[in-house]
């Protein structure tokens, strides 16, 4: 890695740096500019003393460094692995939600019947959503994890408004609850759409 480079470097010049102006200081205080064997033998036996703990000392950062990067590679693996699952389990539960109470309905299919199944698909993908982000809590950054509880949170009020406009209506729905509806989900998709430029922006691939 780049960076591991620059820090070894960085650490090599330091190093080099101060044993020289321990010699330089050493040469000095001797009065003389020309070292004798016994001078000679002790700066050498002090070089090889910094090299040896230099050794050892690069060989522990290349070590912490090296289990660092491997760490965050399988932890950014993880999350990326779980933000897809999740991601597929959104489009369900968003989609499922806003079936609940369609401005517009696209079947002859019975009221009744259509709300039964609506009602039941929602539960089986909020059902799956809920599993999904509790499944890798463990690999969600914090931040991401609370977003995507509050969006099941919003999507279930949608819900739970749904059943009480049917109890209201004795089945049918009442339309007293139509704007509520239009808020209900309008949330739940700005929630969403802000979830989804955090993630991007998080990946490096939004600005």
């Amino acid at each position: 890695m780049e960076w591991t480079q620059i820090t070894i470097t960085s650490l090599m010049t330091a190093i080099v740096t101060l044993a020289g102006q321990y010699f330089v200081s050493y040469l000095r205080k001797k009065g003389e500019n020309l070292a004798t064997k016994e001078d000679i033998g002790r700066l050498t036996e002090i070089v090889e003393n910094v090299k040896s703990q230099f050794a050892v000392d690069l060989e522990f950062i290349r070590f912490n460094l090296g289990n660092k990067s491997t760490i965050q590679r399988l932890a950014a693996e993880k999350e990326f692995g779980a933000l897809s699952e999740i991601a597929g389990c959104l489009f369900e539960i968003q989609s499922a939600t806003e079936r609940l109470r369609p401005k517009m309905l696209e079947s002859n299919e019975p009221l009744e019947e259509r709300y039964k199944r609506c009602s039941k698909e929602w539960i089986q993908s909020h059902n799956a959503f809920v599993e999904a982000v509790r499944k890798h809590r463990w690999f969600l950054p914090h931040r991401l994890f609370l977003r995507f509880s509050n969006i099941g949170r919003s999507s279930n009020k949608e819900y739970e408004d749904f059943r009480t406009d049917l109890k209201m209506g004795g089945g049918q729905p009442t339309h007293e609850l139509s704007d509520q509806a239009e808020k209900n989900i309008l949330e739940l998709t700005e929630m969403i759409d802000e979830t989804f430029l955090i993630v991007r922006r998080r990946w490096g691939t939004e600005e």
